[in-house]
This record gives structure tokens, sequence and C-alpha cells, in this order.
């Protein structure tokens, strides 16, 4: 009887890790969210059955808050998803809780929690030797210590992006660029701004992923206004409203944009 219940345990925990991780997909590919929540608490039941936590339904919990705008719950989600992941010795597992992590940190506007979880990310990445990880690492660090202001870290910044785009890491180089874009924007380096958003933008448009793309065309709806190009402001405000199905704190960002976009329309 003992056998038995340890391997319908096993069985529960294989099949959530396998239903988690379809629902981390629709989130991640922001594709039917309904779906992965449903996902998700069928994946949740079958852990608890099992007696043992599952990184991916964790991971995936966040994932879905993440995108919903509770930040808060989704750090939460993820310091589990990353101490399942360490007690695990998975290494993969902790680079992706903690990049998710630092993200999360970012949006919240929360640079110095954003550097010490990108410094893990970093360690661990350079210890990942295949794929995006290292790349991503690097870029994560330069970038949440060059948003502390540290200009030092931009042409390490710089070179870790080149990095992502020789590996062909689309989705992870959208979100550093766009967020190096907001950076150079703020400090009045609307040249530079424009380039990185502007490729995010394209590679949003690539991946069909409408955070990354909403996000990309606010940060050139806000250079083209400190700019005062009021044709540019009209046609990106345009552009930008065609947009839907991002992330909630997204369109926080969105709302703000567009409605500095009007007031400027209406000055003029």
């Amino acid at each position: 009887m003992r056998a038995e219940l340890a391997s319908r345990g096993t069985d529960d925990l294989q099949r959530a890790v396998g239903i988690a991780e379809t629902a981390r997909c629709l989130v991640i590919l922001e594709r039917d969210l309904a779906q992965a929540e449903a996902l998700l608490l069928e994946a949740r039941a079958l852990t608890e059955r099992s007696g043992e936590p599952a990184w991916a339904v964790f991971d995936g919990v966040g994932l879905l808050r993440l995108h919903a705008g509770a930040l808060g719950e989704a750090k939460e989600a993820f310091e589990e998803a990353w101490a399942i992941a360490k007690k695990r010795g998975n290494r993969l597992e902790e680079f992706m809780a903690l990049e998710h992590l630092v993200m999360a940190s970012i949006h919240t506007k929360d640079p110095d929690q954003a550097c010490e979880y990108a410094k893990e990310l970093a360690d661990i990445g350079e210890k990942l030797r295949e794929g995006s990880e290292r790349p991503l690492g690097r870029a994560m660090l330069a970038l949440c210590r060059y948003q502390q202001g540290d200009v030092e870290h931009r042409a390490t910044l710089e070179g870790a992006i080149q990095e992502l785009r020789d590996v062909d890491a689309k989705q992870r180089l959208a979100f550093v660029l766009t967020q190096a874009a907001a950076v150079e924007s703020e400090r009045g380096e609307l040249e530079s701004a424009t380039a990185l958003a502007a490729e995010a933008e394209a590679i949003g448009r690539i991946l069909q992923q409408p955070s990354e793309l909403a996000l990309a065309r606010a940060v050139l709806l806000r250079i083209a206004r400190e700019q005062g190009d009021a044709t540019q402001v009209e046609q990106l405000a345009e552009e930008l409203r065609q947009i839907s199905g991002y992330a909630n704190h997204v369109g926080v960002i969105v709302e703000r944009e567009l409605a500095a976009a009007a007031a400027m329309s209406k000055a003029g």
C-alpha cells in the first residue's frame, strides 16, 4: 500500500509539472490566460495531493499575477519558486525564478531590490554556459546598476545587449531594450533611447506579444513628446491605442503616456 501511495504521489507531481509548464507557456506568450489559470489550479491540487511542491506551479502563478498587475503577490510566488529550485539544486529553475524577480522589482520601481536579485541571477548565469542565461544575467545586472545611476555600467549593458542579439534571445532582449530605452529617455539621451525602443518594438511585433509591444511604443511616444514632434506623437498614440491584451501594470504606463499625448495635442 505504501509503495502504491508513493507511486501515485510521484505520478501526481509529474502530471502537475507538465500541466504547470503548459500554463507558464500560455502566460509567457500572453495567450488564453483564463485557461492558464485553470491549469495552474489543477496543477496545484495535484501537488497538494502528492505532498510535494512544484517549481513550475509557483513560477506560473507568479507570471499570472504579474500579468494581472498584482506585483506583490507575483514576487511572493517567485520567491517560493526560487526557494524550491534552490532546495532541489536546479540552477536553471533558480535562474528563471530570479529573472522574474528582477522583472517584478523593476516594475515596482525598486532598483535596489532588483540589483540584489540581479547579482544572484548573474552569478548563476555564469555557471549556465549554454543558451542565453549568461548574457541575460550580465544584461540584467548592468541594467539595474545603470538604473541606480551608475553610468559606468552603460558600456557593460551595451555589450550584454549585443550578446543577447548574438544568441537570438528575442523575448529577453526585448525586455532589456525597452527598460534601457526608458532609462536613456529619462536622462535625455533621446537618440539612443529611440534606437533601443524601436528595436524592442520591432521584436514585439515579430513575437506578437502585446506587453512588450505596448511598452516599447509607450517609450517611443514619450520620446516623441519630449522632442515636441506633434505629428509623430499623434501617429504613435494611435498605434498604441490599437494594442490590447497587455499586462495590467503595462496598462498603467500606456494610459499615462496616452493622457500626456492628449494633453500635448490639446495644448498645441
